[in-house]
């Protein structure tokens, strides 16, 4: 019974992802009614990930038909996101917990991240070469090309076939670093011994944080945060981008920002505030914002309430003193405003 359960379940999961899939890659014609079976299949895949999360995989046959299913559904570019995310928790659940295990994780992963990104390949330049053009197209707009050139490509192209493929390539790049996001939280060991990790880096995310597309910088943006979560030489040296995104982001962008230096704070200590004195800048300009960003200065809040919840001691009379400076002032411009009015 219990080599037959795991193999059940992975046959039953199997049946429902891939109708999912197929229902999504006919989202476009599909009436009212297919589109509340659609929400219908994704809400019992859910279900069933959540399940599989609390199985027991010491059976081996199990285990390995549940990888393999996992892995392959990882692969669909159309599957939603927080199917995703559960996918890949449960992928790392399945995976040892040790460093060979974590291992072993990233490099599934990331290989359905390269199949992903594959699709833009095949549907652009189907003779293209897959392997020397993984992450190609994040790679050509840190150059400057906005349209990456493919072998065979007509210059008489159709504009709006143009601007589809644009916008498709957009798509796979924002599913490629969600994939990596959800992976990432699911990772705790050093990005450096892990060679996986590195090339994930050099290849996706920096290219994806110097990309044209807000979205896509965005995105990398946050997977940039958490990479310098595993390595404290990283997060030095990114410090001052985080700021700059911060003090020249929209609102969502410097709440972005000010989250990723809060938990670099929380995991790397208080010596980054010593040797980067522009942190605290960071916190009283956010603190003081807001009537123009209430949001942000609600985020700085909590984020400096967790500061001061953490081991700081250290620090904790300049974050008192810049929290009741912050706090002062903005109290005596209420009374000043107030006493204008009256």
């Amino acid at each position: 019974m219990g080599q037959v359960f795991p193999e059940t379940s992975a046959a039953e999961a199997d049946l429902l992802l891939r109708s999912n899939a197929i229902k999504r890659t006919q989202q476009a014609a599909a009436d009212e009614d297919e589109e509340e079976d659609t929400v219908e299949q994704e809400f019992i895949v859910e279900q069933m990930l959540h399940i599989a999360i609390t199985l027991d995989y010491s059976d081996e046959v199990g285990r390995r038909k549940m990888f393999a299913l996992l892995r392959q559904s990882l692969s669909i570019p159309e599957l939603p996101d927080d199917v995703t995310k559960l996918t890949v928790n449960v992928l790392r659940d399945i995976c040892a917990p040790d460093a060979a295990g974590e291992k072993e994780f990233c490099s599934i992963v990331l290989e359905a991240v390269a199949d992903v990104h594959d699709t833009i390949v095949d549907d652009v330049a189907p003779d293209a070469d897959t392997t020397e053009d993984s992450f190609h197209s994040a790679r050509s707009e840190v150059a400057g090309d906005t349209t990456p050139k493919k072998r065979g490509q007509s210059p008489e192209e159709d504009e709006e076939e143009s601007q589809a493929k644009a916008i498709k390539e957009i798509m796979v790049n924002m599913k490629c670093l969600h994939i990596v996001q959800c992976m990432l939280s699911n990772v705790a060991g050093d990005l450096q011994q892990n060679d996986h990790l590195v090339a994930m880096l050099n290849n996706l995310v920096v290219p994806a944080v110097r990309s044209h597309e807000a979205p896509v910088r965005e995105r990398g943006l946050v997977c940039l945060g958490l990479c310098s979560l595993l390595d404290r030489s990283l997060a030095e040296e990114n410090l001052t981008l985080f700021m700059h995104f911060f003090t020249k982001g929209h609102t969502a962008l410097q709440i972005t920002a000010l989250q990723i230096l809060t938990d670099i704070l929380n995991v790397h200590g208080s010596q980054l505030l010593a040797t980067t004195p522009a942190l605290l800048k960071v916190y009283i300009k956010a603190l003081r914002s807001g009537s123009k960003a209430p949001e942000v200065q609600a985020a700085a809040t909590l984020a400096a309430s967790k500061l001061l919840l953490g081991p700081y001691m250290t620090i904790l009379p300049d974050f008192l003193a810049f929290i009741w400076a912050s706090h002062v002032s903005w109290a005596a411009r209420v009374d000043e405003v107030t006493a204008m009015r009256t």
